[in-house]
């Protein structure tokens, strides 16, 4: 690419980053795109998801596992350009798949005794079984659009839904899933190999059925650094910097996890509200013109109540 588009392309990239968390989780919608995004262009991509270090469901230490689960995606976009007033508009839709191991005390951390195994599952002496594993997904449309463009700053906004099958939300590990959210992004392209990414993301949560999750906002603020070329003959760029996701309002508990953990219960529970601050490293290669690999990582350095505490993603994606 040459000229004005070269340094454009990254600001229009901007608003294809809607998708959301980081589990986060949905911190795989921080993966960046280094291809698509251009009005007429329609996008494929895969994306591997998994959830690893340690899921931290109560106060209590002992209560720690390993986190073992992963997310499937699929996604297909289509980038349409203005209508109106509104520059970049692309619309999305992914097909998440999601796998959850059992939730079960980990013997290196302590013994739960038969009796306050309150799901009745004891799957070896002093172990306790919390939740039966669980396969499940969700389908996650989305437009997104920039409402200011004027070269190298670009101000844009994105809504999104995830409609859920077979979850079982009763689960302490579960996908972050908002029946509706939406939010802000900001692009400024500053030099050539430098940029930065402003990302305000706010969900509504799951408020149907008889298990929810509370709504959720999650911030992110990325600097960018691109090389046309390295060691490698591609393209090559890397975006990293701080990520925070947390719970906004609707404490809940989990009788299971109480019962093994929470002294006092069962007239005493132990608050379960996620919060999350963390350290995104997102490289990603650019093939061909139109053919990239993503891989993204964050690790959280401070926070409670979270199902996984580090992220890893694979992904491609190829744009026509």
């Amino acid at each position: 690419m040459h000229g004005s588009t070269r340094w454009l392309r990254p600001l229009v990239l901007v608003a294809t980053l809607a998708g959301v968390l980081l589990d986060a989780e949905h911190a795989w919608a921080l993966i960046p795109s280094p291809v698509g995004g251009r009005p007429g262009e329609v996008d494929v991509s895969f994306r591997l998801s998994l959830e690893r270090g340690k899921v931290e469901p109560n106060s209590n230490e002992a209560s720690f596992q390993k986190a073992q689960w992963e997310l499937y995606t699929l996604g297909l976009g289509y980038t349409l350009g203005r209508i109106g007033p509104l520059l970049d508009v692309t619309f999305r839709l992914e097909g998440t798949y999601v796998r959850s191991p059992a939730e079960r005390s980990d013997p290196d951390r302590g013994s739960v005794a038969p009796d306050d195994c309150l799901s009745g599952v004891i799957p070896g002496p002093g172990r306790c079984q919390f939740h039966p594993d669980d396969d499940g997904g969700y389908i996650s449309p989305s437009i997104n659009f920039n409402v200011l463009h004027p070269g190298d700053f670009s101000l844009g906004f994105f809504v999104l839904s995830n409609v859920p099958f077979g979850i079982d939300f009763a689960r302490f590990v579960t996908p972050r899933v908002d029946l509706i959210a939406g939010g802000v992004t900001v692009g400024l392209r500053m030099r050539a190999w430098l940029s930065f990414e402003s990302r305000t993301y706010v969900g509504s949560g799951m408020f149907l059925g008889d298990d929810t999750q509370p709504a959720t906002i999650a911030l992110t603020n990325l600097f960018g650094f691109e090389a046309e070329r390295w060691l490698l003959p591609w393209k090559i760029g890397v975006k990293l910097g701080p990520y925070f996701d947390g719970d906004l309002i609707g404490d809940r508990a989990d009788p299971n996890y109480d019962a093994a953990y929470t002294a006092g219960y069962p007239e005493r529970s132990d608050r379960i509200r996620m919060m999350r601050f963390g350290f995104a490293l997102l490289p990603y290669v650019q093939v061909t013109q139109h053919a990239a690999l993503e891989l993204g990582y964050v690790q959280k350095i401070f926070g409670y109540d979270t199902p996984a505490t580090q992220f890893y993603t694979v992904g491609a994606r190829a744009a026509f």
